[in-house]
Formats: structure tokens, sequence, C-alpha cells
């Protein structure tokens, strides 16, 4: 369902992470559907939301390096929600 809403892997990687932050939010070991529906009982981001996300999210990085201009690719940017 995650990827139908999501349509691109971006989007999905957000609505993941997002998730993973309510369900440490709420002490949630393992989420169900009905978690899930209550989360976003009000509907699902906007595609303009979800890009104005995706763009926030962005670091800069030495280009020569190769990294990841993405912050949540780094695991160390998500060890609160762990």
């Amino acid at each position: 369902m995650l990827a139908q809403v999501s349509k691109v892997a971006g989007n999905a990687i957000l609505y993941v992470t997002y998730l993973q932050y309510l369900c440490k939010k709420n002490n949630i070991k393992e989420l169900s559907f009905n978690d899930f529906a209550k989360f976003f009982a009000d509907g699902f981001f906007s595609n303009e939301d979800l890009s104005n996300t995706w763009t926030s999210q962005k670091v800069d990085c030495d280009s020569k390096s190769m990294a990841s201009d993405n912050l949540i690719d780094y695991s160390t940017a998500l060890t609160s929600i762990l």
C-alpha cells in the first residue's frame, strides 16, 4: 500500500522514516495496519509537501567522496529513532 501511495522511491523513504519516528514516539515495536491507519487518518502528504521535505533533508557533501547528499542515508542521522 505504501508503494502505491508513494509512487517514487524517495517518497517511500520519507514515509518509512516518518513511520519509524512515529513508532519510536508511541513505543510501537511492530506496526499494525490499525496503527498505520491511525497515523494517516487525515490522509497522506501532498506531492508538494513530500518534495519540500525531500529538498530540506539534503546536505552538502564532498563530490569527490561520492557520499550521498541525502541526510536520511546516514545512519547517524537516525540514531534517535532506531
